[in-house]
């Protein structure tokens, strides 16, 4: 028997029949800030920053948004299986992804499907990108107008607004592929 099998006193029989549900919302919040906790200790720790200057030098600034992306995309398989795992503890799996007839919504297979791989995948591409084309074009003025002190926080704040960026286009892009 699933949780989709049985009927609650409190919550009612459609909690994970929408778009989304607060155990999923709650999922990708938890993913979230364990990436922007990694992501700050290792800015600050200082680990990677050997790395991008060895970029910059070898291939100027190409390899250096090159190894950005790669950094940012490592990140974002960390972030999707965080809340893939996360989604599942806290019985948010939509039945969208995971119907009633694939068992379990526990074990591997009833965790996510194709589907909703390519949906994140395709929403944290194109985030990713506006934001790497915000940090070319106009957002190293705005650091520099700032201050050093302040610029971690408007980072901090462009990170907030990308992960629920990709959240809402997640979503968006997980109902119509799941939909075929």
């Amino acid at each position: 028997m699933s949780q989709y099998d049985m009927q609650s006193p409190v919550l009612s029989d459609t909690r994970n029949n929408g778009a989304t549900n607060a155990g999923e919302i709650g999922a990708f919040v938890l993913a979230e800030i364990i990436k922007f906790a990694g992501v700050y200790a290792l800015a600050y720790l200082g680990p990677l920053s050997a790395l991008y200057l060895s970029a910059l030098h070898s291939g100027g600034p190409p390899l250096l948004l090159t190894v950005s992306a790669g950094i940012s995309a490592v990140w974002g398989v960390v972030v999707f299986v965080l809340f893939i795992l996360f989604r599942s503890g806290f019985g948010g799996i939509p039945t969208a992804v995971s119907p009633q007839d694939r068992g379990s919504p526990i074990i591997t297979p009833g965790m996510t499907r194709g589907g909703e791989i390519g949906a994140f995948a395709l929403a944290y591409g194109i985030v990713l990108g506006i934001i790497m084309f915000s940090n070319g074009i106009f957002l190293p003025q705005v650091y520099a107008a700032i201050g050093r002190s302040l610029a971690p926080l408007i980072g901090l704040a462009i990170s907030i607004v990308g992960a629920g960026a990709t959240f809402g286009l997640f979503i968006g892009f997980r109902q119509s592929m799941l939909r075929r």
